[in-house]
């Protein structure tokens, strides 16, 4: 009796993992070019510069759509200059880490396949390097900083074969990410937050 029960017990095992395996699972990395954007008013004094960063998501389909979890390094650069704000000129260069989950519906055509869905995101740690007069100071930023990023995501997939593809797509988030506004004494008198905002170029293998 102690035997047959291990016996079922592989046999429930093995058929979980089968059915797991039967669903398509796909991995993409790659890069990104993104970085944030601020309201009109604030832009006017200040100057964004997007630069490369760094992705990676392992994705898996659950009924008609697919879900994903991944890692976004995210880079870009802060370049103020205003007489309104103490006469200062300034840059800050911003790096920031991400967790990220998107879930997304596809649709295919022969061998390529377009999408739309919604991304979430949560900083696991930041750095910026503030340069002033030529003086750099860096300042380490937390988790805690930032709230929940969330955004539409859209993009298209194209299957050189049957595993390896290429993978291009646009993020568009729509969430304030600072927990705290960063108040500027400026003119339009309005406060600093940013949203983030990404194009995305990938390989992607699906198996």
């Amino acid at each position: 009796m102690k035997i047959y029960k291990i016996n079922i017990n592989n046999f429930l095992m093995a058929f979980i993992l089968v059915s797991f395996l039967s669903a398509e699972i796909g991995l993409s990395a790659g890069i990104n070019y993104g970085g944030i954007t601020y309201s009109e008013e604030i832009s006017r004094h200040i100057s964004i510069t997007n630069e490369i960063g760094f992705n990676v998501n392992l994705e898996k389909s659950i009924g008609p759509t697919l879900v994903a979890i991944g890692y976004l390094q995210q880079n870009y650069t802060e370049n103020f200059n205003s007489q309104d704000y103490e006469n200062s000129t300034f840059k800050n260069s911003v790096t920031a880490n991400y967790i990220t989950g998107y879930v997304i519906y596809p649709y295919e055509i022969w061998k390529f396949r377009f999408w739309g869905g919604i991304q979430l995101g949560k900083a696991l740690n930041a750095s910026m390097i503030k340069t002033e007069n030529s003086i750099d100071t860096e300042t380490n930023l937390e988790a805690s900083d930032y709230n929940l990023d969330f955004g539409f995501l859209i993009g298209s997939d194209f299957m050189i074969t049957k595993v390896i593809g290429s993978r291009f797509s646009y993020y568009y988030g729509i969430s304030k990410i600072l927990q705290e506004n960063i108040t500027l004494d400026i003119n339009d008198g309005d406060d600093l937050n940013i949203m983030n905002v990404g194009v995305n170029a990938q390989l992607l293998i699906r198996i």
